[in-house]
């Protein structure tokens, strides 16, 4: 009974979330994708991510390539193409997997939390300009391209343990 309920709410989860935004909004750079973060060679405590033209760099405070969060600023954002290079100097913890680019590479998307909570943060890879912040404590979130949900009044684990399952507009992220 248990795994049919679930199944169920699964089916309910990824149907309600899934045709939010069914099209990319505009033309597709609205869409963000998610990029993994791998330790470098050499130098265990560095960890990229790589865009096309975009290189996202977080530094560990332990040498383990598993780990799941980067506690030490700074993050360094590289455009591959121009060379440009900028910091971003002040930030939480950083969640190594919710690492976002968008389409354009023009916008990081990453999930940053603390003791008091947990906030989706947007900012711009040019200059490393923080764009917009979300508070996202005690919700869950999906992101999916240019498809994303987040749920509210959680009563149990995961999306399907949230009462409410709402859109979340990306464009947020874009703009002030």
């Amino acid at each position: 009974m248990k795994k049919k309920l679930f199944f169920c709410a699964w089916i309910f989860l990824f149907f309600s979330c899934s045709h939010v935004h069914a099209e990319p909004l505009g033309d597709g750079n609205h869409a963000f994708n998610k990029i993994p973060l791998a330790p470098l060679p050499n130098f265990p405590r560095e960890f990229v991510a790589r865009g096309d033209r975009i290189e996202v760099h977080f530094r560990s405070h332990i040498e383990r390539a598993d780990t799941d969060a980067f506690p030490e600023p700074p993050v360094v954002m590289v455009n591959r193409v121009t060379e440009k290079r900028c910091a971003i100097e002040k930030g939480g913890i950083w969640a190594r997997a919710e690492v976002y680019l968008s389409g354009d590479e023009r916008v990081l998307l990453v999930n940053e939390f603390s003791d008091s909570g947990s906030d989706l943060v947007s900012y711009d890879t040019g200059d490393c300009r923080k764009i917009q912040r979300m508070d996202v404590s005690d919700m869950r979130w999906r992101i999916d391209g240019a498809v994303a949900c987040i749920g509210e009044s959680r009563t149990g684990e995961g999306m399907a343990g949230c009462a409410s399952i709402r859109p979340l507009d990306l464009r947020i992220f874009f703009r002030p």
